[in-house]
């Protein structure tokens, strides 16, 4: 009752850093709510976007401060930038279709990925050939808006049409999961320099530690392994060489902390699969391996305590504990017994 949205489907609900307003992203476009309004929360105000074409969803990615949103079409060589307090619109024109739509989460410039043509000669480990270079465009947030051609272009060898972004905007990876590709590339946006890296099997997700010093990659095992899920630790500040991992049943989970830096990376498999949790310290790139005891469900990091979790699917509640630390692990189980009715 406090929030009279239209019976659309919600795909995205961003708070601002200051806590006093949520910005709501549905098919029609994005509903503004003021959460702190002297007589209570109320919609402020809604701003619609372009029509999606068939069943392209856009890309949109809001500001920190909630002050714009990006937002990107499927197939447009073009990026929309709205002002979420006055509507005003501004269009970056850019030289190919865009592919990825990220903004840095110290919100000083957005990254736009652009993923050249392909043809089918194989490239590195059967991927196919890129035709002409990608391209990823830095859009810096405090001119952009004013000057849409102020934006600067890094153009990358390889296929690369996904990116992710340190929380500070520096570095960038990139990489595509739209076809098998090895290939990572490394990024550095303040001085332009990159490099790729061939990680030897298909490039899944990636995802940074929070001052961009390394990374973990989630991978799918190449043809003829015996391995059913891979991933790799990449150090990304420093040119040095991953570490790849293989693991007995696929990855689906990954955890960061950043105080000690530490990834959690988790597996789940079949029932007749064992399931893992896998402690990677940095830098060393020293890895433990914890069986788990029943199906994980979501893991997490609490850096207070110290910990990591797995949660478990068990009829009485599990879940294991990882010092993050010492790698030590931890099993509770039975904790759900005291919301039950037992007659």
């Amino acid at each position: 009752d406090l929030f009279p949205i239209k019976p659309v489907r919600t795909r995205q609900v961003v708070v601002e850093e200051s806590g006093k307003r949520a910005y709501v992203v549905s098919q029609p476009g994005i509903t503004v709510l003021h959460l702190t309004h002297a007589d209570g929360p109320r919609v402020e105000r809604e701003l619609f976007l372009p029509e999606e074409a068939g069943d392209q969803a856009r890309d949109v990615s809001i500001t920190p401060d909630g002050a714009f949103a990006f937002v990107r079409m499927a197939g447009e060589s073009s990026v929309l930038i709205v002002d979420l307090a006055s509507d005003e619109r501004i269009t970056v024109d850019l030289p190919a279709p865009v592919t990825d739509l990220d903004v840095s989460a110290d919100g000083t410039k957005a990254v736009a990925v652009m993923r050249t043509p392909t043809e089918p000669a194989a490239g590195a480990a059967g991927a196919p050939a890129a035709t002409e270079p990608s391209r990823i465009a830095v859009l810096p947030l405090d001119t952009i808006v004013t000057d849409p051609e102020d934006y600067e272009i890094h153009e990358l060898d390889g296929l690369f049409g996904s990116a992710v972004l340190s929380q500070d905007g520096r570095y960038a990876l990139a990489f595509t999961n739209a076809v098998a590709s090895p290939l990572l590339a490394i990024v550095d946006l303040e001085t332009g320099e990159h490099r790729e890296l061939d990680l030897r099997a298909p490039v899944r997700a990636a995802f940074l530690l929070e001052d961009g010093s390394h990374a973990v990659v989630l991978l799918t095992p190449p043809a003829g392994s015996a391995r059913r899920g891979a991933f790799s630790l990449v150090p990304v500040a420093a040119d040095l060489p991953p570490k790849m991992e293989g693991t007995d049943a696929p990855t689906r989970f990954v955890s960061l902390s950043s105080d000690p830096p530490r990834a959690l990376v988790t597996t789940v498999g079949a029932e007749d699969e064992p399931h893992d949790v896998l402690l990677a310290r940095f830098p060393g790139l020293q890895v433990d391996r914890i069986r788990l005891a029943s199906t994980p469900l979501a893991s997490g990091v609490v850096p207070e305590a110290g910990k990591g979790f797995v949660a478990q699917s068990h009829p009485e509640g599990r879940v294991t504990f990882v010092g993050l630390e010492d790698g030590a692990a931890q099993v509770l189980t039975g904790f759900e017994l005291g919301g039950k009715v037992v007659e």
